[in-house]
């Protein structure tokens, strides 16, 4: 409640967890998207075991995978949690951006699928839309309790 006694409804900020093998980009990442209103970065993992296992401890919002990951790579990672109702939106991003990779992440449930080396902006202004969509929506999202 507000100081006047009205019911106000706060948004919690989208959780996105960052999945690269490559520190740089990780730290690189989680520096562009922090900056975002409405985005918190909450965690990382640098192989696939590790990005599954963190999605599925945090519960993320969004999860930016590397399809390159090692321990299974990103398709991995997405069949892992295709059939978990509290799977994150995930965003594939690569540095080899072919047809068939790109068929394959959509195929296995990616919502998007971005070339590493050209569509950095394009990630930026991705999440900050669905960061702005967030904190418009008054609907609850499915990570909410209750």
């Amino acid at each position: 409640m507000d100081p006047l006694g009205t019911v106000t409804h706060a948004r919690r900020a989208l959780r996105v967890v960052i999945a690269d093998d490559a520190p740089a980009m990780r730290r690189g990442f989680a520096e562009l998207l922090g900056e975002i209103e409405g985005v918190a970065v909450i965690g990382d993992a640098a192989d696939a075991p590790q990005a599954i296992d963190i999605v599925r401890r945090l519960v993320p919002d969004i999860l930016v995978l590397d399809f390159r990951l090692p321990g299974g790579g990103g398709l991995a990672v997405l069949d892992a949690l295709r059939d978990d109702a509290r799977a994150p939106l995930s965003i594939v991003m690569t540095n080899d951006p072919d047809v068939e990779h790109r068929a394959s992440c959509f195929a296995a449930g990616a919502g998007f699928f971005l070339d590493k080396s050209r569509q950095e902006g394009d990630l930026v202004e991705l999440v900050a839309g669905l960061s702005r969509a967030h904190r418009q929506s008054g609907t609850r999202d499915h990570h909410s309790p209750g």
